[in-house]
């Protein structure tokens, strides 16, 4: 089934793999293309980015998994790029299915992992990807250097340390002349931090991190629309 779909999130992964989810704007589902996994090489082939409108042959993967109930199988060969949403237009969009908590989401999280993240069982939830009210977005960066977002939901609920996965933010330093030093973390600070805004969250993987004892879904956080992107 060919499918016209607006892009929300392009996200690193392990090595060189991609997650790439997004609105059917036919049917309003929620569509990641999971099989084949699509990759950076494919992202760059046809220089996608999020806001993008893309057409593509795909079908609900089966047996679905939850919580990655999004998951969709896809052909490579019938993807298209058709145009660009307005950023304002997306965000309108977007904003209309936004939920007001994390805990609506996916439910209370299992635990608080020793870096400060929330990690959810795996096999168990109802989605993995979400759109939600923010009453802010704060970021910073860890001790290794790894770019963390805090945010304070609509239900006031406190969720500190959440990677920012976006692909374009995580590969941007190292092959940006002007993001030196201290002006990576300004400029992506000046993009994305924001009070009152719309910010795209995901559940990763089910994996062990490090210190952990068990596997967990991770949060993630996919996407913030604050505002036009200008240098990412």
């Amino acid at each position: 089934m060919s499918r016209r779909i607006l892009l929300l999130d392009i996200t690193a992964m392990t090595g060189d793999f991609v997650c790439v989810a997004g609105i059917d704007l036919g049917s309003g589902e929620t569509v990641r293309l999971n099989d084949p996994q699509p990759t950076r090489q494919m992202i760059a082939r046809w220089n996608l980015r999020t806001g993008d409108i893309i057409r593509v042959d795909c079908k609900p993967l089966r047996p679905l998994r939850a919580p990655h109930v999004e998951d969709y199988k896809w052909n490579e060969r019938s993807l298209r790029r058709e145009d660009a949403m307005p950023f304002a237009e997306m965000r309108d969009l977007v904003a209309k299915t936004a939920l007001p908590s994390i805990n609506e989401a996916f439910g209370p999280a299992a635990w608080k992992g020793a870096g400060g993240n929330s990690a959810w069982n795996p096999s168990s939830g109802q989605r993995s990807l979400a759109t939600l009210v923010v009453c802010y977005a704060r970021v910073d960066r860890d001790p290794r250097g790894k770019v963390r977002v805090a945010l304070r939901d609509d239900k006031e609920a406190f969720f500190g340390a959440i990677p920012f996965q976006d692909l374009v933010v995580r590969t941007h330093e190292s092959g940006c002349g002007e993001c030196r030093d201290d002006e990576y973390l300004a400029r992506i600070k000046s993009e994305f931090e924001a009070n009152r805004c719309i910010v795209r969250v995901g559940l990763t993987r089910p994996f062990v991190a490090q210190r952990e004892a068990a596997p967990g879904c991770w949060l993630q956080l996919t996407n913030i629309l604050a505002r036009p992107r200008t240098h990412f």
